[in-house]
């Protein structure tokens, strides 16, 4: 396939040189490259080096708020461990909140990329790089949902990622039962 488009391989992918010689190159009849190198050379058919179609799993890893870790509990707004939740309800002065996350793929995990959005606050994804932390203040009132997606080490992106649903409680003075006892009130 001849789409313009090269990957670099250093000692991390097996290459076991950090320095080529220049014009220290030659390509054969059958395709196998070989680059020599100060510590000898290495080899291999292009054809043969495949990409890595493995996603990877991305997963919540804790969640804090004014940053600190909220544990599951009695009276915690968190029921169950953080990886088995889908939503997330807290009070209107826990309006910040901090997202830790984690790409599960073990190909070069350190090469995995990020994005991040949380919908009916932001529209659009904010691409982080390695960064796995996502952290918002002052959040209004509201229903959320915190959407994370992430590549692998030959930047593949699994767009389906992970979500949570979170409800921030408005507070007590703007509830239907404050507005129907001003209404009396007056």
């Amino acid at each position: 396939k001849n789409t313009r488009e090269f990957n670099t391989f250093n000692e991390g992918n097996g290459v076991p040189i950090r320095r080529f010689n220049l014009g220290a190159y030659c390509k054969t009849q059958k395709g196998e490259m070989f680059f020599g190198g100060i510590n000898g050379f290495n080899s291999f058919f292009p054809s043969q080096v495949m990409d890595n179609t493995i996603l990877p799993q991305i997963i919540i890893t804790d969640i804090k708020i004014f940053n600190k870790s909220i544990k599951p509990g009695e009276d915690s707004p968190l029921k169950t461990q953080i990886f088995k939740i889908k939503q997330l309800t807290l009070p209107y002065w826990q309006n910040d909140i901090s997202f830790e996350f984690v790409g599960v793929h073990y190909a070069k995990p350190s090469k995995n990329q990020f994005a991040y959005k949380l919908e009916n606050y932001e529209d659009d994804w904010r691409y982080v790089g390695h960064t796995r932390t996502a952290t918002y203040t002052n959040l209004d009132y509201g229903e959320y949902i915190f959407r994370v997606k992430g590549s692998n080490n030959d930047g593949l992106w699994n767009e389906q990622g992970t979500s949570l649903k979170l409800t921030i409680l408005p507070p007590w003075w703007y509830t239907g039962w404050a507005y129907f006892a001003y209404i009396l009130l007056f």
